[in-house]
């Protein structure tokens, strides 16, 4: 099957769905093309960060067709202010490229002799004056591609008008570009969309042209759920702030996206649920403006129920190790994500000083990238906060225990996979494992307060046999229930149902 992968970031280990999806799916055989939004290192990057350009090395060298198109974060924030005024969720403001837009429809013109056999510049960096024009004009659309489509009727500026050299920016292209040979010239069965982030260009695409193919949408998280529970249970107040007022924005526009694609994709039931629980006819406008060209699709009704497809672990990445355990407790994750935050200061400030008042002996590592401030305040004699590690497999190894203090959340905790993979104990809160059918007790230990939480540290801690059962037992778990292969095989399934739905729908 030919499908168009589009992400609102680059798929690396740490956005391990998209990444990983991927890496399975071209082992099976199937033809992939992926375009995705980079941001490279600071506010205003020129290039890509040694972490995206690693992991498009690596997804090209499986033969999936990959270009990153360039938006610095202070492009993402400005695109954020002048959504402030529309009901357009700002998380889908903050990735809205017309560059991406203009490649993601010229990718899926129907006669595939308009699209490049490769990308012969797989990352530029692009201007992006208006987040919300559903059709820019060409000189709006940044530097054109230059292999992009020689009969573009469109065609943009030179890119030396607008932009660096393509050499400034990136690796030579051949390092990101897959060669010509290697593609095939039939058209996509399927435009595969992830996160809310990226939605919005699935609605422009729409109404850009009639589709010949499905959608299916990836929201992975029901966002306007973690607004819920951010906006009660977030210690930052401009977090607060900012979830109440993306919350009634994100709730209508996740209630449209449902009608708008074949299909949409959830981590957990409880996210399931969430997006269903949403009111069948949004209120209020969400198209771009202005008018669409094409009209656009009847919506499908009835509404398409989200279909539950869980993430998966490196099984043959995350494995037990012989490391002696050390009296470590980690807590891993993405710091600049809002609740890993909040887990950490919880974790430091409540949970772990009545493990203190026991076993002084313990310490405490904070692994993961972007800590803010706060976090990293946290650190001192027996408290660690790292960066970026290159590897996160010795920390797990090395320590009696992983704790995942999550005090809210949505979706499955990958951190808990990766600790169970690995034989590692794991200690967490309900709200870390709803999503799993673990069994508590058996395959981890789940304490609902800080005193609960500390109890059951100091149990793993000072019982290192019964420690030892709980990690073997986890791994059994994540083998049976959360394998990569297992997973890319059920969405491999949902993709065949669409293509096939679609073609009779389209018939009808």
């Amino acid at each position: 099957m030919h499908i168009l992968f589009l992400t609102p970031y680059v798929p690396t280990p740490i956005r391990t769905r998209p990444y990983n999806l991927l890496k399975a799916l071209a082992g099976r055989g199937h033809r992939l093309t992926l375009l995705c939004v980079a941001q490279g290192e600071g506010l205003w990057a020129t290039r890509l960060s040694p972490l995206e350009e690693r992991a498009l090395e690596e997804l090209r060298a499986l033969g999936v067709r990959c270009c990153a198109v360039l938006l610095p974060r202070l492009r993402s924030l400005w695109n954020c202010l002048r959504a402030l005024p529309s009901p357009l969720p700002l998380q889908a403001a903050y990735c809205w490229s017309p560059a991406l837009a203009r490649l993601l429809r010229d990718e899926v013109r129907p006669t595939p002799s308009s699209r490049p056999a490769s990308f012969s510049h797989p990352v530029s960096c692009l201007p992006n004056p208006d987040p919300f024009a559903p059709s820019p004009a060409p000189s709006t659309l940044g530097p054109a591609y230059p292999a992009l489509s020689p009969s573009s009727s469109a065609p943009g500026p030179e890119p030396s008008s607008l932009s660096p050299e393509p050499s400034s920016l990136s690796p030579e292209p051949s390092s990101l570009s897959p060669e010509p040979s290697s593609l095939s010239p039939e058209p996509y069965a399927l435009l595969h969309i992830e996160h809310l982030r990226a939605a919005h260009y699935g609605l422009w695409l729409q109404k850009q042209t009639r589709l010949s193919i499905p959608i299916v949408w990836d929201s992975v998280d029901c966002i306007s759920y973690l607004f819920e529970q951010s906006a009660r249970a977030s210690r930052s107040a401009f977090g607060r702030l900012v979830t109440r007022l993306e919350l009634p924005r994100t709730r209508r526009y996740e209630a449209l996206l449902l009608r708008r694609f074949a299909r949409t994709l959830v981590t957990s039931p409880a996210d399931a649920a969430a997006l269903s629980a949403l009111p069948s006819e949004p209120p209020g406008p969400h198209a771009l403006r202005p008018e669409p060209r094409a009209p656009h699709p009847e919506p499908y009704a009835p509404r398409p129920e989200p279909f539950i497809l869980p993430n998966g672990v490196d099984l043959a990445y995350f494995h037990p190790n012989e490391t002696p355990r050390r009296p470590e407790v980690v807590f891993s994750g993405k710091m600049s994500y809002h609740a890993n935050t909040t887990a950490a200061l919880y974790l430091a400030q409540e949970v772990m000083p009545r493990v203190w008042q026991r076993r002084p002996d313990v310490h405490l590592t904070i692994v993961g990238s972007q800590p803010p401030r706060a976090v990293r305040a946290l650190s001192g004699e027996r408290v660690t906060v790292t960066d970026y590690v290159e590897d996160i497999r010795p920390f797990l190894w090395r320590a009696a225990l992983a704790v995942a203090p999550m005090p809210y959340g949505a979706g499955i905790q990958n951190k808990v996979l990766e600790a169970m993979a690995c034989a590692t104990p794991v200690v967490a809160t309900p709200q870390a494992v709803s999503a799993l059918t673990a069994q508590p007790g058996r395959h981890l230990l789940v304490g609902k307060s800080a005193d609960e939480l500390a109890g059951h540290i100091l149990y793993l801690l000072e019982h290192p046999e019964a420690a030892g059962a709980i990690g073997r037992a986890g791994r059994a778990y994540v083998e049976q229930s959360h394998d990569w292969q297992v997973v890319a095989q059920r969405l491999e399934h949902l993709y065949e149902e669409e293509t096939a739905r679609h073609f009779h729908r389209e018939e009808s």
